[in-house]
């Protein structure tokens, strides 16, 4: 299944750029937390230990992951983390075959109205903006995905049905594809030099044992 999935996404990358990095099915979230372990694992390795990139693996992966799991409608699903490129970046895709994006907005939305599918992502990728009850707080993922991507300079690519949703640097890009694409893919790049050294707290000073007290 996995390598089927993958051949969709020749058109982005060539078969040879998948054989390395790690890559995995996304089935239920009751998976999540051992594919998390798996990924850190990964990431320690691959990553210089002193940059903080708990991000990815805190808020990008699980808000990705849940989102395919939540709204997809759909389980043949992947992710996929490349190898760090001699420019030290790193990238990210996740896909699903499910109905897409577009299609489940104009479905619940039937009031609103939207210029193209690439539209639909942007409405998509709003704050507060679900096809979940926010109850159950699903639905929050994608904005949550947009500022964190933002706020550590990377690029982000969404293309779903027929549009596709680009944002560089804060700039953002919509347009259409000629062809229907079926589910969603979302591609991420990461360029490493961005991220901060992690920061290293002290509780010594919040600690102090007395030991001139006797009973």
């Amino acid at each position: 299944m996995i390598q089927k999935l993958i051949k969709k996404l020749y058109f982005l990358k060539d078969a040879t750029y998948f054989e390395k990095g790690l890559k995995g099915l996304i089935k239920s979230e009751n998976k999540l937390l051992d594919d998390k372990f798996i990924l850190n694992n990964y990431l320690y390795t691959i990553i210089d230990k002193n940059l903080d990139y708990d991000f990815i693996i805190s808020i990008i992966f699980p808000e990705l992951y849940l989102n395919i799991c939540h709204h997809s409608g759909t389980k043949n699903a992947l992710y996929f983390f490349s190898e760090c490129s001699d420019e030290n970046k790193m990238e990210i895709i996740f896909l699903d075959t499910g109905v897409g994006i577009p299609k489940k907005i104009k479905n619940y939305f039937k009031d609103k109205k939207f210029k193209n599918d690439a539209e639909c992502i942007e409405y998509a990728l709003q704050y507060s903006i679900t096809t979940k009850s926010l109850m159950q707080n699903y639905g929050r993922g994608l904005d949550t995905i947009k500022s964190c991507i933002s706020a550590n300079h990377g690029e982000l690519k969404i293309i779903s049905n027929k549009g596709i949703y680009s944002c560089i640097n804060s700039q953002r890009i919509l347009s259409e594809r000629s062809h229907n694409f079926k589910g969603t893919l979302i591609y991420i790049k990461i360029d490493l030099n961005n991220l901060e050294n992690k920061q290293e707290i002290d509780y010594s000073n919040e600690i102090n044992f007395n030991y001139d007290n006797k009973d």
